[in-house]
């Protein structure tokens, strides 16, 4: 394969030209910027990496776009209410998905990064590490954006027939490559995070750059989603061993710290829906308040009344991103409270209802103020498992994450659920397990590669 050297200056341009085709499972040739530096500045890219998705936020149940007002305005962009009614398509045959062409220009920069770092001139040995593991770190994270979002929720005994989504580790192909099986896509994604966490120091300056405590949260998460919760536990034992620090929301004033600035924030991934800047805002369930209650900072911090977005509007809003500006906008990245939430549930499944308890409290007691707080308590580990689970949803709504929360839990008769939506007086209702819990791949990208199977609707 030819080599074409290019200066630093043009290769952001050229990278991101280059996922354009990428993401259509085609590229040409292969990017070489040889000296180390140059794939630090590649890293260093913000506007590539900090991307999350938070397309999901907009399907599940935790959002409830029930006025008039918010429906006409959720209607002028039709990917949104197409996520909040699980349509068959989410986009018209023209379009790029978003989340599509982001996940696959930040695995084309990584794989780019992947091959040529080990081998740059003028860097250290531990500068290389580093920034190798920083490219692994966001490969993974990028493939569990897509198969969270593009492929069903893991089951062991399907897995490995089960579609994921195209396999890219290369920095270029000039094939149109087929969806591998979801096992697959998961083998990947923990073999990336287990080769890049020796690599790396333990934490970041930035929370915005991966770090070892990363890695190992991101397989924390990732085991959850296998529903492997003794490889789950873990690795949520090694993130906490390295920081188990909690933002104490009694300490914020105004709406929240920038993410930058958040102290529990491991890993920070924009979300790639600013609904400050969308046609409309989250506007949340009965069911999610009635869960917070008003007297949870978590209400009070991050809920607002919907009239603050619009003068019409009812009900109460998610306020992140109508106060935290871009490119400040509410987090889809892994945090200590999530790690924490995920160690609870493994104990809680293994009946260790102190344990897990201890856990969840810890947190709580950081969301309340002290005249406010009261710990939860249970008898037994089926108990404890559900006060955990109610705890992830109040602690973890808006972030992307709820959508895979609902896909693995379906797959338990006892937690397995189904959610109404209502859009310009129709109902549509979203049965567990459905189809409809996989996102459409966007006809668009079918032009140019035959070998994509769609996903049945």
């Amino acid at each position: 394969m030819k080599k074409i050297y290019l200066p630093l200056t043009i290769i952001a341009v050229i990278l991101f030209n280059g996922c354009r085709k990428y993401v259509d499972i085609r590229t040409k040739g292969q990017l070489v910027p040889n000296e180390t530096e140059n794939f630090r500045d590649i890293m260093n890219t913000t506007s590539t990496f900090n991307i999350g998705n938070g397309y999901p936020d907009f399907g599940d149940d935790n959002v409830d776009f029930a006025d008039a007002a918010q429906q006409a305005s959720l209607a002028t962009y039709s990917p949104f209410n197409n996520v909040y009614t699980w349509a068959a398509q989410y986009f018209d045959p023209a379009s790029h998905d978003y989340t599509w062409d982001a996940m696959y220009n930040i695995i084309f920069n990584c794989n780019v990064v992947i091959d040529g770092v080990p081998n740059s001139t003028q860097g250290s040995t531990a500068d290389k590490n580093q920034i190798l593991g920083e490219a692994l770190v966001n490969r993974a994270d990028a493939y569990m954006s897509l198969v969270r979002a593009y492929a069903k929720g893991y089951n062991a005994a399907t897995a490995g027939t089960d579609p994921g989504v195209p396999l890219l580790i290369t920095p270029s192909t000039d094939q149109a490559l087929p969806r591998v099986p979801l096992q697959q896509i998961y083998a990947q994604i923990i073999s990336d995070l287990k080769k890049a966490a020796p690599l790396m120091a333990n934490t970041s300056k930035y929370n915005t750059l991966a770090s070892k405590q990363a890695a190992f949260a991101l397989l924390a998460r990732a085991y959850l989603d296998m529903s492997d919760y003794k490889n789950a536990a873990v690795f949520a034992d090694s993130t906490l061993a390295i920081n188990s620090n909690i933002l104490d929301l009694n300490t914020v004033s105004g709406n929240s710290p920038r993410n930058i600035d958040n102290p529990e924030l491991i890993f920070s991934k924009n979300a790639n829906v600013n609904t400050a800047y969308a046609p409309t805002v989250l506007r949340l369930s009965d069911e999610l308040l009635n869960l917070l209650g008003t007297s949870d900072l978590r209400y009070v911090n991050f809920t607002t009344d919907a009239s603050n977005a619009s003068f019409d509007y009812t009900g109460r809003i998610f306020s992140v991103d109508l106060f935290l500006q871009y490119p400040n906008t509410h987090n889809c990245g892994v945090t200590v409270p999530e790690v924490m939430l995920i160690k609870a549930e493994c104990l809680a499944r293994s009946n260790d209802v102190s344990g897990a308890l201890a856990l969840i409290n810890a947190i709580r007691r950081k969301r309340f103020a002290p005249a406010d707080y009261q710990p939860l308590s249970a008898s037994d580990g089926a108990t404890a498992l559900n006060r955990v689970l109610d705890e992830r949803r109040r602690e973890l709504f808006a972030r992307g994450i709820r959508w895979s929360d609902l896909k693995r839990l379906n797959q338990e008769s006892r937690f397995a659920k189904s959610i109404t939506h209502v859009f310009n007086k129709q109902t549509v209702v979203l049965q567990p397990n459905s189809n409809r819990y996989v996102f459409p791949i966007a006809a668009y990208y079918f032009k140019f590669n035959k070998n994509l199977v769609q996903n049945p609707r």
